[in-house]
């Protein structure tokens, strides 16, 4: 394997929200030659688009089975693949590259089915390949900075992290009939999760990335289920049916990434409860720490 690994990409065509952020990811430090692609669902398109962005003539293709074949037997073959097409066919595109042999990078979800993914996990073990999910927002340095601060102990035990995913861009009226944005909101290619393993997943990752724990257990259901329930716990706690202990709240914001794009902050509260034995809510925490990752709208 040279020094510089061959690097294809598929999907992330012309107009595309992430074919750019990967193209650049992937050539920073150096280490990956972009080399091979079918960046457009439009045969005609793909090649052309894949032209102008430098890859041969040859290399350029109509779509990702074209791709494969032709990858599989080029002595100069690919070393890794990205896949970045709509969710319900990371499944499909993912296995026919691990069979031949080759590492699979795929955007987020892995797949909209749990069954498939096991498959993959299956798959990438026998061929001994990596198949793994990129999660960016992980490499960010301000990123970094939080988990060393939560890894040193300057917020003591993290007892509970809010993690929110808050994007607007899906809200022009423009994008209304945009194929590159209503895929997101349709579950035949998105997955019955929708935004939740689309969206909601980057929240998850970045706080076990952060924290060093992972999700044992949901507290609530979603769907319908969710808004029912915690109206129904708000209103016990308004009847009384939770007792309240006289504990003092302190508070610490850490500024993060001052002067950069996205600056952020690192938020810590806590309670010094005067009587181990009373109670908040239905546990009796001593104290609490919450993180919060905020980022500025561009």
């Amino acid at each position: 394997m040279s020094e510089r690994l061959n690097w294809g990409l598929i999907g992330g065509g012309e107009g595309s929200q992430i074919g750019f952020a990967h193209r650049i990811g992937a050539e920073l430090d150096g280490k990956f030659k972009f080399a091979a692609g079918a960046l457009d669902v439009d045969p005609q398109r793909s090649r052309e688009y894949g032209k102008r962005l430098g890859l041969a003539e040859d290399r350029a293709y109509g779509n990702w089975k074209e791709m494969l074949d032709a990858e599989s037997s080029r002595n100069d073959r690919i070393d890794l693949v990205t896949v970045a097409t709509p969710n319900e066919t990371h499944f499909e595109i993912s296995k026919a590259f691990l069979d031949q042999g080759f590492h699979v990078f795929c955007e987020k979800p892995l797949t909209t089915r749990l069954e498939d993914a096991k498959t993959l996990v299956q798959t990438a073990e026998e061929k001994q390949r990596v198949n793994a999910v990129n999660f960016g927002y992980s490499g960010y340095p301000l990123v970094r900075q939080m988990r060393a601060a939560v890894q040193r102990g300057e917020l003591g035990k993290v007892r509970v992290v809010f993690a929110e995913f808050a994007g607007g861009f899906f809200a022009d009226a423009a994008d209304a009939d945009n194929p590159r944005v209503r895929w997101r909101f349709d579950p035949e290619q998105a997955g019955v999760s929708a935004v939740t393993a689309d969206a909601g997943i980057h929240a998850l990752h970045m706080a076990c990335f952060v924290t060093g724990q992972k999700v044992q257990s949901r507290f609530l259901p979603h769907g319908r289920g969710y808004g029912r329930a915690a109206l129904d716990q708000r209103s016990r706690h308004r009847q009384g049916s939770w007792t309240e202990d006289p504990g003092i709240w302190r508070k610490r914001r850490i500024p993060l990434g001052a002067g950069t794009a996205q600056p952020a902050s690192l938020d810590a509260s806590w309670r010094t409860d005067p009587d181990p034995g009373t109670r908040c809510g239905r546990t009796a925490p001593r104290s609490r720490s919450c993180l919060t990752h905020h980022r500025r709208p561009r």
